[in-house]
């Protein structure tokens, strides 16, 4: 009898054991799959964000002011320079760009190459060579000599320019230009940096 109860009391463990073992999966597995279940809801309620896309072959046209006194060899100039689809003049003699977006943001890439290589080049000429600009860009200051070579200072403003239509930054561009001995501090010249009309300079003008 005592054998027969202790078998019976080791049996009842036993299963006592395997069913809470047994209660322990199913709980297990309840909660995969209501994680499983939750995922797909939580992907919706909160999607994964990506950037906008654009497209590189979509047209825009670009209106830019032109103080060249021949205005359609201006237009010609840069059409034929293959970097836009067209380049012709309206009735107010501005500039109109047929661009792809993809030539747009090339124009600006070479744009800021060519500012950024000329004004290293001018800077390493000699220490005494620098230059300033506003922060809105409607006054760029330059110290030099007769020793710099034009290519920095002359294409600035225009450069510029460009890059602020090229751009889309809002209102007009204009950019006034003032130079200065770098060894005296006296002022050479100043001008309309986009129509510099009768301000031009031998190179022994711009002093020692």
């Amino acid at each position: 009898m005592k054998s027969s109860r202790k078998n019976r009391q080791g049996t009842s463990r036993r299963i006592g054991k395997l069913g809470l073992w047994l209660r322990k999966i199913v709980v297990s597995i309840v909660v995969a799959v209501f994680a499983l279940v939750a995922l797909p809801a939580c992907s919706v309620l909160k999607p994964a964000k990506s950037a906008p896309k654009t497209d590189p072959d979509k047209m825009e046209t670009i209106v830019m002011p032109s103080q060249d006194d021949d205005k359609k060899k201006a237009a010609k100039e840069f059409k034929d320079s293959k970097d836009f689809t067209d380049v012709t003049v309206n009735k107010k003699g501005e500039l109109v760009f047929k661009v792809t977006e993809r030539q747009r943001k090339r124009e600006i890439i070479d744009r800021e190459h060519e500012i950024n290589y000329f004004a290293a080049g001018f800077l390493s000429q000699k220490p005494e060579y620098h230059y300033t600009v506003s922060k809105d860009l409607s006054q760029f200051s330059i110290w030099l000599d007769k020793d710099a070579a034009p290519w920095f200072w002359g294409s600035y403003p225009f450069d510029s320019q460009i890059l602020h239509y090229f751009q889309r930054k809002p209102g007009s561009f204009d950019m006034h230009v003032t130079m200065y001995n770098c060894h005296t501090g006296n002022k050479i010249d100043d001008y309309d940096g986009l129509n510099p009309t009768g301000h031009s300079w031998t190179q022994d003008q711009l002093g020692n």
